[in-house]
């Protein structure tokens, strides 16, 4: 796929705000996932898959959270087939690309990306608090290392030109091990501690809202005749590779590849649980760190350890 790293530079060109690129990395568009992207392999096929969004036809109603993933997709195929374009036709993709369309579509993801980020704004602010507590806590542990080595000897013997061989003996530092210390630092636990509660305490009270976006489909019962008869033979020339008819399952499943393949619900449950889980141990973890000795020494065979 010689031209792909150009394509994707390209496409990250037109992320125009770091909101939206912030936004845009923790999404993780699904543009070829799922399906789409297994049969594209199988076929080995030359252009990738570039579908419409169709985000008018996703269950569950327009929102934040649809809005911005469709207007990503939609950027996404954008390029895509631009790219497509130029394996068909040659050229390059600066050239063949839809400038006016991927302007509009690039607005959207701007309009989106707000407005998603204002929906997850409990995670916004909690985050930050999550950030300083982890900030404190790296205060209260210093660490620093030592390796040890030993002087090994060794004969070396080369034979010159004329057949007489001389022996050189000759050294070298083989590591043996690593002192690892370990320092406590009593005064920056009150702190530390008033940080991790205080964003526990904070997380309580927000409602962490989570979007459901792998439960979202495409419905193609939304869609006119025109519409749907144009969507299948896309999938037909740029998933399938075929020209059999798609079924109906099988389209709205590839259609909804954007939906179903975001990762951003799973982000956002594995934050919460981090709470859960945080509230669970703060207390137990504390009191063991209060019972800690100012500072620990061990030796071992390995340049790394996990300290007390």
């Amino acid at each position: 796929m010689d031209g792909f790293l150009g394509f994707l530079h390209l496409l990250y060109t037109f992320a125009t705000t770091p909101e939206g690129l912030a936004a845009w990395a923790g999404a993780g568009s699904a543009a070829v996932t799922g399906s789409a992207l297994q049969l594209w392999q199988r076929h080995g096929a030359r252009s990738l898959p570039a579908l419409p969004s169709h985000e008018e036809a996703v269950t569950g109603g327009a929102d934040a959270a649809t809005r911005f993933f469709s207007a990503v997709h939609d950027l996404t195929m954008t390029v895509t087939e631009a790219w497509n374009t130029t394996r068909i036709r040659g050229g390059q993709v600066e050239e063949v690309i839809k400038r006016d369309h991927l302007g509009q579509v690039a607005e959207r993801v701007d309009a989106g990306a707000d407005e998603l980020l204002t929906t997850l704004d409990d995670y916004g602010r909690s985050g930050a608090l999550a950030r300083e507590a982890r900030s404190r806590l790296a205060t209260l542990w210093s660490y620093s290392s030592t390796d040890k080595s030993r002087t090994e000897y060794y004969t070396e013997t080369t034979t010159d030109s004329e057949g007489r061989t001389t022996t050189h003996t000759r050294s070298r530092q083989v590591y043996e091990s690593t002192d690892h210390y370990f320092s406590f630092a009593r005064s920056e636990l009150p702190a530390a501690e008033d940080a991790v509660y205080g964003w526990l305490r904070d997380g309580e009270r927000r409602a962490f809202p989570r979007l459901g976006m792998a439960k979202r489909r495409v419905d193609l019962q939304r869609l006119d005749d025109v519409q749907r008869s144009f969507l299948e033979r896309l999938v037909r020339s740029t998933v399938t590779r075929t020209e059999e008819e798609v079924p109906e399952a099988t389209l709205a499943d590839i259609a909804s590849q954007w939906c179903v393949g975001t990762k951003i619900d799973h982000d956002l449950d594995a934050y919460v649980h981090g709470l859960h889980e945080g509230r669970a141990v703060a207390r137990g973890a504390f009191d063991r760190t209060r019972d800690a000795k100012p500072q620990y020494h061990y030796n071992t065979g390995s340049r790394s350890h996990d300290g007390p």
